[in-house]
């Protein structure tokens, strides 16, 4: 019973630093550490057409299944297969196995239809709550994830309002670029540099 109160304490433990690294806007790198490094293990990210996009490798992982992965040496079937039993079940789904190691697949859900997936490599067997752990990490790095898309279409749509702005032939007020700068954190004393592209020969939505 102490045994199991004390892997339910480290499970909660686990879900509060997930929920503080959300809240901090930690870069998906760190999601990444904290689940390879709470199981000893390799976590890999892989984009909607299964090409490695991050992974971090925990410093006491000794396993061979990470590098085949990196290296492509794997089933893509399987994993396709693994990647589409998660993402109906909303649970992880067992790839494969090679003796004592075991890698899993996490489906992640993100925006605009995208669905990147996690592969976690690991020694041993894992337990129900670790498991749950996994998975409810893989939920707040999704969450994290959409958060940072969103942050980056802000930073395009600023940017493009702050280069209209500055091609006028009469510039706005001074106040209207001082809060476009605000989203884009650049201070007033940064240089902007504007490269003049010239075209010729297509329409204007070929341009654009």
């Amino acid at each position: 019973l102490i045994e199991h109160i004390q892997r339910v304490e480290s499970s909660a433990a686990a879900h509060d630093e997930m929920s503080a690294l959300l809240a901090s806007g930690a870069d998906i790198k760190q999601f990444l550490e904290r689940m390879a490094n709470r199981i000893g293990g390799a976590v890999l990210l892989y984009d909607d057409e299964f090409r490695l996009a991050e992974e971090f490798v925990a410093a006491s992982y000794q396993g061979v299944l990470a590098k085949a992965l990196r290296d492509g040496r794997f089933e893509l079937a399987r994993l396709l297969s693994a990647n589409a039993q998660s993402r109906h079940t909303g649970r992880s789904a067992p790839l494969f196995e090679h003796g004592a190691e075991q890698a899993r697949a996490i489906a992640l859900h993100g925006g605009e239809g995208r669905r990147d997936s996690l592969v976690i490599c690991h020694h041993g067997e894992l337990d129900a709550i670790e498991i749950r752990n996994l998975e409810r990490s893989a939920v707040a790095l999704s969450i994290a994830k959409l958060w940072h898309e969103r942050r980056e279409t802000e930073k395009l749509i600023a940017s493009s309002t702050l280069l209209r702005h500055l091609v006028l032939v009469t510039p706005p007020d001074a106040a209207t670029l001082s809060a476009i700068r605000e989203r884009l954190a650049l201070r007033a004393d940064q240089p902007v540099q504007l490269a003049l592209v010239a075209l010729s020969g297509i329409d204007r939505v070929s341009q654009t």
